[in-house]
């Protein structure tokens, strides 16, 4: 006979229901966490209020308690790269419509695009973006908890998830451009973490495969525009369509179960991640939002005010998030910052940033706080 598969459930302390301002991760990810048996299960649940049962109630986990169990490995895992090990057991393959909406993109490029951009159905924990560069095409991932602990593990864990992807897609992993084209010898790919992963950069660069930077200033993938173009051998138009659809309505049936707050963070969400300095795109009006959620707008800012907030308060908070985010990225300008974020005018948004944090935004990228 197969083993069980194991379901948790949450004690009474936490509440199954999406919070405001929460970011949510698939129970999946649990799972795979006690299969791999990095800690006896009650120690990875320590502290988390999960508990296994035989339930099948609860589909995801809150930022919170993903935190504590990563916590928990941290602090108890006894394999340096368990993070890495993860990542490999999280390949592209066992992410439903995410992952075949990926693997039958019609580049390579635009198979990790998609994953960057539908994976949030599984975790949204994090935000992506793709920078066309002179170095090629730079992946930065962007942590959404404000946990270095897991914001390490989360991107150590996609890393290796991506590279599996592009090993898929191409029999093996290019590791020069000689390989992927026969022209002069120089890497396509290279993974650069913030971390210094002191105790596994050994293993963790053997079991990468490809040129590994410890220590840099943000995490990211960099990998040639060649092989970012790369016809995928697994194209296919119809089922990519139909996979990209199945990830839009996952994402819109969670959306549903979501407080009002988290809506419109949902929505403010798409619209700053999709929005570029050479877009004229205003910010969503409430009345815009209100109209997409099927409410009135009356509704809506009354409903807001139950969770002790307005949807200005919102909007803040993530220009907050999203100023910083950026900011981080050598080739958004002030200005394009200020148009990304809604702002008509730059000295607007130099003023609300000093308001947020104290010093102008040229001295936060300077890091002169």
């Amino acid at each position: 006979t197969s083993a069980q598969k194991p379901n948790y459930s949450l004690n009474s302390s936490c509440a199954n229901a999406a919070q405001p301002f929460t970011e949510m991760t698939n129970k999946s990810y649990v799972d795979i966490a006690i299969s791999l048996n990095f800690l006896p299960v009650q120690e990875l649940l320590a502290g988390t209020g999960l508990q296994e049962v035989d339930q099948a109630n609860l589909t995801a986990i809150d930022k919170q308690t993903v935190v504590r169990l990563v916590h928990n490995l941290v602090a108890h895992c006894a394999i340096p790269n368990w993070r890495a090990l993860f990542g490999a057991h999280i390949g592209v393959t066992a992410h439903g419509p995410v992952g075949f909406a990926s693997l039958t993109a019609a580049t390579l490029g635009e198979a990790i695009s998609t994953f960057i951009r539908w994976e949030q159905v599984q975790s949204n924990t994090y935000s992506g973006e793709v920078v066309a560069t002179q170095a090629g095409m730079e992946v930065y991932i962007f942590d959404k908890t404000q946990d270095e602990e897991f914001a390490e593990f989360f991107f150590e864990a996609f890393a290796v998830a991506m590279l599996g992807l592009i090993k898929q897609l191409c029999g093996a992993l290019p590791l020069t451009q000689k390989e992927l084209q026969g022209d002069a010898q120089q890497s396509v790919i290279k993974v650069q973490f913030k971390s210094q992963a002191a105790d596994r950069q050994t293993l963790l660069t053997r079991q990468l495969g490809v040129p590994v930077l410890f220590g840099q200033e943000q995490n990211k993938l960099v990998i040639s525009r060649d092989l970012w173009h790369l016809p995928s051998p697994l194209a296919n138009k119809d089922v990519h369509r139909i996979n990209v659809q199945k990830c839009a309505d996952l994402q819109r049936e969670q959306t549903q179960v979501l407080t009002e707050v988290a809506q419109v963070r949902a929505y403010l969400s798409d619209f700053f991640a999709q929005k570029s300095a050479f877009t004229q795109t205003s910010l969503p009006t409430l009345a815009s939002i209100a109209k997409q959620m099927n409410l009135s707008e009356r509704t809506l800012i009354r409903r807001l005010q139950l969770y002790d907030t307005s949807y200005r308060e919102i909007v803040m908070a993530m220009r907050r998030e999203v100023s910083k985010q950026q900011l981080a990225l050598p080739h958004y300008s002030i200005a394009d910052i200020a148009a990304n974020l809604g702002y008509s005018d730059v000295a607007n948004f130099c003023r609300a940033f000093k308001g947020w944090f104290g010093c102008s935004p040229s001295q936060y990228r300077r890091g002169d706080l």
